[in-house]
């Protein structure tokens, strides 16, 4: 048949038409409208699949995946890392979907519940009683990790410079061994550090900063003894330069005397992997240890020894 044969469409037709195409434009509008202006919001830390979801307060919505499933992310907003964003709150570097001119993911800091870190971290869930007494610690400004078979105990180590370093060591956590006067202590897998007068009842928190670049890691298969303790040996890549390292999965190593730290140690931080020993080799091929525990005594060590009361002063965050 022709098209000029065709009958015309009904002026009915028309208007059933245009009727809903009008319908599920207003039923469109409707939807986003109530989404972005009447829909509960989440406060910061709150559940959330879209920034639509969150609240003037928290307005982003940090999630692994773009899958947006309910409840997988969390409302966050910009921070300083090292900074606490609420209780039970951290400020931690996170990567985000932007990318610089060389195509690496650019990292910023974002507000994520304290209970998110520990489960991404892998920590297994507590009874009742072993959460009732990880409670106190967990009120405090900075949480005292209890997880079964972390690193717990006293740790010797030598650095780059000669010095040789002894260190308290209770999961990521970080301090000295017993020194007079104020107590030091690190939360490596942040890289925040908390210098802690416990005669005035007061901290003050600052950051460790990173040098260097991105850093490429290739878990090997290989495996080594340091210090009498088994580890697996991971190759790093830190600009121009490998680093062999041995390292142990339960814990995470700072120095509570430096106001630096290479990335590469950063990197294992946030992997929560407390290195045994580490050789850098440079482009001429020329090894050099940057870092080598000479001795691990693991024992149960007193939470009181990293904490810090919620009812200390925060006299001041530096960076």
């Amino acid at each position: 048949m022709d098209l000029e044969d065709a009958p015309p469409r009904t002026p009915r037709a028309r208007w059933v038409v245009r009727f809903v195409l009008l319908a599920l434009g207003l039923g469109s509008v409707g939807f986003w409208a109530y989404g972005k202006y009447l829909a509960p919001k989440s406060p910061l830390g709150g559940p959330c699949a879209w920034a639509v979801n969150c609240g003037p307060a928290a307005p982003r919505c940090m999630r692994e995946s773009a899958s947006g499933e309910a409840g997988e992310g969390v409302c966050s907003r910009p921070c300083t890392v090292g900074e606490d964003c609420a209780p039970g709150i951290r400020c931690v570097s996170v990567e985000l979907d932007e990318r610089d001119e060389r195509g690496v993911p650019l990292q910023g800091g974002y507000c994520v519940p304290q209970a998110l870190i520990d489960k991404k971290r892998g920590r297994p869930a507590k009874d009742a009683a072993s959460a009732e007494a990880s409670q106190d610690a967990s009120q405090g400004w900075v949480p005292v990790p209890r997880v079964a078979g972390q690193l717990e105990g006293e740790v010797t180590a030598t650095l780059e410079s000669g010095e040789s370093r002894v260190v308290w060591v209770k999961g990521s956590l970080v301090r000295l061994a017993p020194a007079s006067g104020p107590r030091v202590v690190v939360d490596a897998a942040t890289g925040r550090s908390l210098h802690v007068d416990d005669a005035k009842a007061t901290f003050t928190a600052t950051s460790i900063d990173a040098t260097g670049g991105d850093v490429l890691v290739d878990k090997t298969s290989e495996h080594d003894t340091v210090a009498g303790a088994a580890c697996d040996v991971w190759r790093l890549t830190d600009g121009s330069a490998r680093l062999d390292v041995c390292i142990l999965q339960r814990g995470a190593f700072a120095d509570p005397k430096g106001s630096l730290r290479p990335r590469w140690l950063r990197e294992l931080g946030a992997r929560g992997a407390f290195p045994l020993r580490a050789v850098r080799t440079d482009p001429a091929g020329k090894g050099k240890v940057v870092l080598l525990v000479t001795a691990i005594s693991e024992r149960p060590l007193d939470a009181a020894l990293f904490a810090v009361p919620k009812v200390y002063r925060n006299v001041g965050a530096k960076r």
